[in-house]
């Protein structure tokens, strides 16, 4: 069977990237494939905001930060981006394409605003995005 340019033996085996997948499917290439598709959960990325300087402090603006990460897991094809406890000043944060944003706890990993009136603090770019345990004060 082909997919792009490869051919697939009869119960064969072919590895390619989310990306690559979701693309073809996208483009309807993969509408009638007779084959069961499984992501590996293992191959997402997951990366902590204080790996990328977000301190946290409820001092700091971690913007620049928390968004270097979010680009980082989707350049990456996906993944979770956690944020530890504490309490994160941010501007404006693009949630792109596949990227679930995974706090410590609703009540004490805090994403405060500290743009001026009436902007958002996420805006989500992506087709799928998940954001649990964790809190948003404007």
């Amino acid at each position: 069977m082909p997919f792009g340019e490869r051919d697939i033996p009869p119960f064969g085996t072919l590895t390619i990237s989310r990306s690559e997948y979701f693309s073809h499917a996208a483009n309807g290439d993969a509408d009638d494939m007779p084959i069961l598709v499984q992501i590996d959960e293992s191959m997402k990325s997951e990366v902590s905001v204080s790996d990328f300087g977000a301190a946290g402090d409820g001092v700091s603006d971690d913007t620049q930060a928390i968004q270097s990460a979010i680009d980082y897991v989707s350049l990456s094809g996906g993944g979770i981006v956690h944020i530890p406890v504490g309490v994160y000043n941010v501007g404006t944060l693009y949630i792109l394409s596949d990227i679930s944003l995974l706090g410590d706890s609703k009540m004490n990993t805090v994403l405060r605003s500290n743009a001026s009136s009436g902007s958002s603090i996420l805006v989500i770019e992506g087709v799928v995005a998940n954001i649990s345990r964790l809190r948003m004060v404007i």
